[in-house]
């Protein structure tokens, strides 16, 4: 507790004393004011600060709650400066910081404070100021948490304008108290005891709620004074005289009161700053007060966060009083004890703002008019909502005349409340917000000093999209203070008074002086060597220091690795610069930034403040390096796919396209149009300025009207993964045609009739005979011979007879080989196959076409049933099939197969719901008992099926749902079912026991269509080249999927995976942690891979893509896994290099993944495409079978890659049976630039 006589005050908020140098000269200025001024809503120590900070200590120390001790050392700290930059050094050593800003943003004690101060005033001369705030430090030492200066010492100004700045010591000692308090002060303050003549002793209790600020800045600055709680307890000195109300006499002791005052922060801001003579103005609102009285919980009113409401307020006990009651006639006088208790909720007060004007020299304090009436008004909130409640027994006596002296006492309180609290107000309260600046409806500002704040700044964007599309600008805002005699270019910096930022890096030439005339850029083409010359202008020979960045990536900011210039000099005296630049060859982005800096200071950051010189940003626009492609369309004679001396041409005005494959040259479905072409009458076509930064897909319009009829495409069409070099033609892209080979287009019907009535059968009892009649016809052109048909009755069926004979065929029914022999075009031709239909068993008949003399253009007799013979999705003309059920007595199984993928409805749970539809992508099979199949139900488009049972069939029935690798099993229906036997609920199988003649339905069988991840790359790349690899993952059930992008240690390369959310092959954001997914999900993902500018020439790096699926409830997980290659390559001899497969079994198209089963046979293509700018020689290629094949016997060699380069295998050297290992093909001859041949090799799927 600390004692004061006669009136209490605490410290000043803020009276900074700033002391600023005088302005400097510039040479133009193009704002209105480049002026800045510091400020602070404050009492001000100017006036009698030794009397104020003789009772500076007691306050202070009670928001501390510890003995600061200044009362000590007060005389030594009047009138005390430090410099801001010696404060701000020494503050850095204390915090371990190494600038301004990380300065005041780092947590540091009372104590780090009071000692870098210390050191600042013994640093500037000031011993006896250095020990007394050492000795501050020590008493505050026990004080351990931090606060951060930030919140006190608001700096919109730059470090080098501070220089000439001080601050005083007592500013700082009062500033941090008050912070301390605001952020750490204690629940319930201690209390600082008032004694106030003629009233009493007053208890103040006080609670910084918001901290004061010191601000220092331009015009429109905002300022603002603490804000504070104050509870007042006020113990009255004398009783009132006792009220004599005739009826009764009431004696009142002396009251005590409880009165709680909040005062808002008062708020200002700077309207105009005048650096020339050295005037300002600012416009200043009191703060709002709020006033109680009464009882409020100090849990409840020292909680800072906390807003005060009616409902918090109790009323208080405030005087105890005797009500004594005249006798009557004989009869002695009655004596009460009572007890007074009161509270109000107050109102709530606010004053109207007013202008404040400041006039060198400074510091300057100015102060509001405070009406007269201000508390008058916050008393009259008081006691014009002053609730009193008198507390006196009733009975006979006291009753008839209660009212009266209720009245009598709410009066005499009143009147006391309201003499009491403008004493304490006026005495306790005022006192102490008048040492915070702030007066009850008024209010004072200190201006501490005007200063010329004019630099150069950068104008770069510091915010919005980088270049690089997906990065945040954050250049900085570099500045530097204005000289006459060293900058860039022709023209001196102007003055700025803030950074230029804009989008184009143009706004500092379009305000004010085009001053941004340093620099000179030539159009800069990617892979270019070009000589920047930069004009200088300096006092004399290399005085200055020129330092240059180009953000080469597009990420927003000048990276340590993007200098251009290191501290260049004019040492010739010319005035000019010369800057050796390097485009690099395979940046993508086609717009970036570039920052020059130039001063006297060497070693310049990109960022930050120089004392002289100037900057300038500009906007680079690279000019995209192009080439071309051409080729010629030719009657491919001698069939070997390549253009040779003699061979016809095709005619004029066909049409051939490019595409830009966006990286994905297997996938069509993204690509984008770039333009389209007829050739000549020479048969040539070219595509001329085609960017070098993607590849493309060339496409003839095989269909054309101008190709001579019978002629069709022979080599690859369309060519794929084009890829072009700077001003050089990509030509030998030929499109060899040869004779349309004839064929005929023969289709397959099949349909089941009831033999006596020649209608259509779908359903039959046992026994029941049934016409299978197949029919084959020929849509031409040419006439076919030795059709053959397949048609081997499943065992649900006998056979009885066929009417092959009937017209020269034959049937095998072994076999199940219809011998259909000729059908010339338009004809056709049929055959019948009489069936009896068996209890159990297959129902479901297929057939299909399986030779033919002549190719089928839509349908591959070869391929077998099932397989979409030319990999085109569409349906095989050349299979049928037809399914007749079993309607006999036996149990009814029934079902739907859906995707239960959570489509408006929940996912796994086999309840078909919402959009999920039903599907016909699986198969199901019912056995027996003993493990013979029943039958196989035909499952219909909508995923319905159904199944009789054999009659009287009374043993268990397991049901087996399988389907494509593509399709996965989540869910089966079986509530209910007896004799359940299910041991794994989602792997589609299970087995129960029906009961004779009973239905089952809804036996339904949940699945999904497997997430996939798409598609393995090989790519070149050169030194200092970005590239973006697309992939895409497609999903179509609910849960989530992981994206882990793994590449091993090499500091050559740099690979991120980022999301494409608009799947337009621009990276958007960064792959950080699992991404949800539901049915019908796409993901669009980019792995960006970056070469190092000092990459070697076949440095290489395999990039493994992994995609982890969880399917949400299901406990289902997948793992799909890409693999992209990336190797350096330089120009001369540049290699790109691609890899595909096809299943030759299956007859699959070429791709870039393929399916294989035990046995089959795949096919290899390995695609070498030169995109360089000279012959690549010596050419070895490497590979390696793939795990668990075996190199198939005769694979092709010597092969010719291109005409003049044979290549020869020679890993192994003698292929053995079951090879598995290393291969490799050595190449002889020259391989001219835009040559593109391949090597392939087939191995076995072994067991």
């Amino acid at each position: 507790m600390h004692r004061i006589a006669r009136r209490f005050a605490i410290a000043p908020l803020m009276v900074a004393l700033w002391s600023f140098a005088a302005p400097a000269a510039a040479q133009s200025v193009d704002d209105a004011s480049c002026g800045a001024l510091c400020i602070t809503a404050s009492s001000s120590f100017l006036a009698d600060p030794a009397a104020i900070v003789r009772e500076l200590n007691n306050g202070l120390s009670s928001l501390l709650g510890v003995d600061l001790g200044l009362d000590d050392v007060r005389v030594d700290l009047i009138g005390a400066q430090v410099p801001v930059d010696d404060f701000v050094t020494e503050l850095e050593a204390v915090t371990g910081t190494t600038s301004l800003d990380d300065a005041l943003n780092s947590e540091a004690t009372l104590s780090e404070i009071f000692t870098a101060a210390a050191n600042a005033a013994a640093n500037n001369g000031d011993p006896a100021a250095a020990t007394a705030l050492q000795a501050l430090a020590t008493n505050t030492s026990g004080l351990t948490d931090g606060v951060l200066l930030s919140d006190f010492l608001v700096l919109d100004t730059t470090e080098g304008e501070l220089s000439g700045a001080n601050l005083s010591t007592l500013d700082l000692v009062s500033g941090s108290v008050q912070l301390y308090n605001a952020r750490y002060g204690a629940g319930t303050p201690e209390p600082v005891v008032v004694d106030i003549l003629g009233l009493g002793e007053v208890r103040a209790y006080l609670q910084i709620t918001e901290a004061p600020q010191l601000v220092c800045g331009p015009e429109g600055t905002t300022f603002r004074s603490a804000a504070v709680r104050t509870k007042i307890d006020i113990a009255l000195n004398e009783a009132p005289q006792p009220l004599d109300l005739g009826v009764a006499v009431v004696e009142i002791q002396s009251p005590d009161v409880s009165l709680y005052v909040e005062v808002g922060e008062a708020d200002g801001s700077v309207t105009s700053i005048d650096v020339a003579n050295q005037t300002a103005q600012a416009t200043m609102t009191p703060g709002v007060v709020n006033a109680y009285l009464g009882e409020i919980d100090d849990a409840v009113y020292f909680a800072r966060e906390r807003v005060i409401t009616a409902d918090d307020i109790g009323t208080s006990t405030i005087a105890d009083a005797t009500v004594t009651i005249p006798g009557i006639a004989f009869l002695p006088d009655t004596v009460i004890a009572a007890s007074i208790r009161a509270s109000s909720n107050g109102e709530t007060v606010s004053f109207g703002s007013g202008t404040l004007d400041f006039t060198a020299p400074y510091p300057q304090t100015r102060e509001l008019d405070v009406p007269i009436n201000a508390v008058d008004q916050v008393v009259g909130g008081i006691t014009n909502n002053l609730n009193v409640e008198l507390d006196l027994p009733g009975g006979p006596l006291v009753d008839p005349i209660e009212s009266v002296i209720e009245a009598a006492v709410s009066t005499a309180i009143s009147d006391i409340v309201d003499d009491a609290i403008t004493q304490a107000l006026g005495q306790a309260v005022d006192p102490v917000l008048a040492a915070l600046g702030i007066t009850i409806g008024g209010g004072e500002a200190t201006v501490l000093g005007v200063s010329d704040t004019c630099d150069d700044f950068g104008d770069c964007p510091i915010s919005g999209t980088a270049p690089d599309g997906t990065s945040t600008n954050a250049y900085g805002t570099p500045s530097h203070a204005l000289s006459d005699d060293l900058y860039l270019g022709l023209v001196p910096a102007d003055g700025d008074a803030q950074h230029r930022d804009s989008a184009d890096a143009q706004g500092d030439d379009t305000t004010g002086a085009d001053d941004e005339d340093g620099v000179s850029f030539p159009a800069l083409a990617k892979g270019d060597d070009v000589v920047l010359n930069v004009t200088v202008a300096e006092p004399s020979t290399a005085t200055g220091y020129l330092m240059a960045w180009v953000d080469w990536d597009g990420n927003g900011v000048f990276d340590a690795g993007e200098v251009i210039a290191d501290d260049l000099q004019d040492t010739d005296g010319d005035g000019t610069i010369a800057v050796p630049l390097t485009v690099p060859a395979g940046n993508p982005l086609s717009t970036t930034f570039a920052r020059f800096r130039y001063s006297s200071q060497a070693e310049l950051a990109s960022d930050g403040l120089a004392t002289d010189g100037e900057v300038e940003d500009y906007a680079i626009v690279f000019v995209t390096p192009e080439g071309s492609i051409s080729g010629t369309l030719f009657e491919d004679a001698d069939l070997d796919g390549n253009l040779t001396d003699g061979e016809p041409v095709l005619p004029a005005d066909i049409t051939v396209s490019l595409f830009d494959d966006r990286g994905t040259p297997a996938d069509d479905t993204d690509d984008v149009l770039v333009a389209t072409t007829q050739t000549t009458a020479e048969g040539t076509y070219e595509f001329l300025g085609v960017s070098t930064l993607s590849t493309y897909r060339v496409l003839v319009d095989a269909a054309d009207a101008e190709i001579p009829a019978g002629l069709s495409v022979s080599t690859g069409n369309p060519l794929r993964g084009l890829a072009v070099v700077a001003d050089t033609e990509l030509s030998g892209q030929d499109f060899g045609f040869v004779p349309t080979p004839p064929s005929a287009d023969l289709s397959l019907t099949k349909t089941a009739l009831d033999p006596a009535t020649g209608q259509p059968i779908t359903a039959a009892n046992a026994g029941t005979a049934i016409d299978f009649v197949l029919t084959v016809s020929n849509a031409g052109p040419e006439t076919a011979t030795g059709i053959e048909v397949l048609d081997l009755l499943p065992n649900g069926y006998v056979y009885l007879s066929d009417t092959a004979t009937d017209q020269g065929q034959s049937y095998d029914t072994g076999t199940g080989i219809w011998q259909a022999g000729q059908l010339d075009a338009g004809q056709s031709t049929s055959i019948t196959l009489r069936v009896q239909m068996q209890a159990s068993g297959e129902h479901t008949n297929h057939a299909e076409i399986v030779a033919s003399s002549l190719p089928d253009p839509d349908s591959d007799p070869s391929v077998g049933r099932g397989v979409d013979d030319l990999a085109d999705g569409l349906a095989d003309d050349d299979e049928a099939n037809a399914t007749v059920a079993y309607t006999g007595t036996g149990a009814v199984l029934s079902g739907t197969i859906f995707f239960d993928n959570g489509a408006n409805a929940t996912a796994y749970d086999a309840l078909q719901g919402g959009s999920e539809l039903g599907t016909s992508l699986a198969f199901l099979e019912v056995f027996d008992a003993g493990g013979t199949l029943i039958d196989t139900p035909e499952i219909a488009a909508d995923g319905s099926w159904s199944l009789v049972l054999p009659d009287g069939y009374a043993q268990s029935v397991r049901l087996a749902l399988a389907g494509p690798p593509q399709v996965r099993v989540v869910s089966e229906q079986t509530s209910g079912l007896p004799a359940l036997v299910d041991a794994d609920a989602r792997d589609g199988s299970y087995t129960f026991t029906p009961e004779v003649g009973a239905s089952y339905a809804s036996l339904d069988f949940g699945v999904i269509r497997a997430a996939t991840l798409g598609t393995d790359q090989q790519v070149a790349l050169r030194p200092g080249q970005v590239i973006s690899l697309p992939h895409s993952y497609t999903a179509d059930a609910e849960g989530s999927v992981v994206f882990d992008l793994a590449t091993p240690t090499n500091t050559a390369f740099n690979a991120t995976l980022f999301v494409d959310t608009g799947c337009d092959g621009s990276p958007d954001q960064p792959v950080t942690g699992p991404i949800n997914i539901q049915a019908d999900t796409t993901i669009c993902l980019i792995a960006r891979v970056s070469s190092s500018a000092g990459a070697a020439n076949g440095d290489s790096i395999a990039i493994t893509l992994t995609a982890t699926t969880q399917y949400g409830s299901s406990g289902l997980i997948q793992e799909d896994i890409n693999t992209d290659r990336v190797r350096v390559e330089t120009q001369q001899g540049t290699l790109k290099l691609s890899k595909t497969v096809r299943n030759v079994t299956d007859g699959a198209s070429e791709t870039f993944r393929n399916q294989a089963s035990i046995g089959d046979t795949l096919e290899y293509r390995i695609t070498l495409e030169n995109l360089g700018t000279l012959p690549a020689s010596e050419i070895t290629i490497y590979d390696r079978t793939p795990p668990y094949t075996t190199l198939a016997v005769g694979s092709d060699s010597p092969v010719t890659l291109a005409p003049g380069v044979t290549c020869t295998r020679t890993v192994p050297a003698d292929q053995g049976v079951n090879y598995q290992g290393d291969l490799q093909w050595v190449c002889a001859g020259d391989y001219l630039p835009g040559a593109r041949g391949s090597v392939s090799f087939r191995v076995e799927v072994a067991p």
